[in-house]
């Protein structure tokens, strides 16, 4: 598939992905408070839960940064 930087814009200035993107900004945050929360309130924090926060935040992240070419050398992977 080959997606146009084009494309992409209109992909990201949809009312669809706008509110998709909004979630994922508003997960990222909760991920980071629990995070934050365990680590903070917490004399041994269990890592693997701090783990699985981070881990969490950083792929909506990385959801959120993506960006045209990101997403096509991801796609273009899947066919090799």
């Amino acid at each position: 598939m080959r997606l146009t930087q084009e494309t992409y814009e209109e992909w990201l200035a949809n009312p669809v992905t706008e509110a998709v993107f909004r979630v994922l900004v508003r997960l990222e945050s909760e991920e980071k408070e629990e995070w934050l929360a365990l680590s903070w309130d917490r004399e041994n924090p269990d890592p693997l839960k701090l783990a699985y926060h981070k881990g969490r935040a950083n792929a909506f992240r990385e959801l959120l940064v993506a960006d045209a070419i990101d997403i096509e050398v991801q796609l273009n992977a899947d066919s090799n």
